[in-house]
């Protein structure tokens, strides 16, 4: 991930959680989400996934939804499984430019609707896609994860 991107992608959950919700500042088990997810994201960007694993109940399910275009795309159970499927996705890609559009947390989900633009390492071709993540936690961590991806159209 290009360093400057993940910094302003990492930066920007806090105010993208209370974007439009005048209550957000009174919803403390939704921040406190938002919060784990953003602290998720933080260790996968600094290579260290021992905060990703941190984040996942020992029975996690992550599921990634995609068209054409999109190489990983799959459904995976179990923290050990989640997590290489996890290393091997973002080994995929490189100068990663992740933009958050939107955050809602409502309970014990956080939705975090975002656009990407990078690199596959393979093939040094660029990708530019659209990515909801769909987080539902269980006792401060992630039980559910699903992942929707398309191609970005626009030019």
């Amino acid at each position: 991930m290009s360093q400057l991107s993940v910094s302003s992608f990492l930066d920007r959950f806090h105010a993208a959680f209370q974007e439009g919700d005048p209550l957000a500042a009174q919803k403390h088990m939704e921040a406190a989400n938002v919060r784990r997810l953003q602290e998720m994201y933080c260790g996968i960007a600094r290579g260290d996934f021992q905060a990703f694993i941190d984040a996942l109940t020992h029975d996690v399910e992550l599921e990634i939804v995609g068209g054409p275009g999109i190489p990983f795309t799959g459904r995976w159970k179990g923290r050990d499984v989640v997590v290489s499927a996890t290393r091997e996705n973002f080994s995929q890609i490189e100068e990663s430019r992740p933009v958050i559009q939107s955050i809602v947390a409502q309970g014990d989900s956080v939705v975090l609707c975002c656009r990407e633009q990078g690199r596959y390492r393979a093939t040094r071709q660029p990708y530019d896609v659209h990515w909801v993540l769909i987080a539902t936690f269980r006792d401060g961590q992630i039980v559910r994860a699903r992942e929707l991806c398309a191609v970005t159209t626009e030019q």
